[in-house]
């Protein structure tokens, strides 16, 4: 009789084990695709803001040149050769 008992409890602990073994990947795998997307779109607005900063250093790089090429004199600008 002890081994029946012990026979049943084990199927439903089983039983039990498979079902929350389901939902917990179900879940991981739920998790994972938003987490994915989420990674997705930070990485895409990091890109954009790379390229803003960049494109501001190289504008402001180019000013510098500009700026480093035009003096004032008295007579207005001139530019250096």
């Amino acid at each position: 009789m002890t081994s029946v008992i012990a026979s049943i409890k084990d199927l439903i602990c089983s039983v039990f084990e498979v079902i929350f073994s389901t939902i917990k990947t179900a879940f991981d795998t739920v998790f994972s695709i938003f987490h994915t997307l989420f990674a997705s779109i930070v990485s895409v607005f990091g890109i954009l803001l790379n390229t803003a900063k960049d494109a501001v250093g190289a504008v402001g790089g180019v000013g510098k040149f500009i700026a480093n090429r035009v003096r004032v004199g008295q007579s207005g600008l001139e530019t250096r050769n």
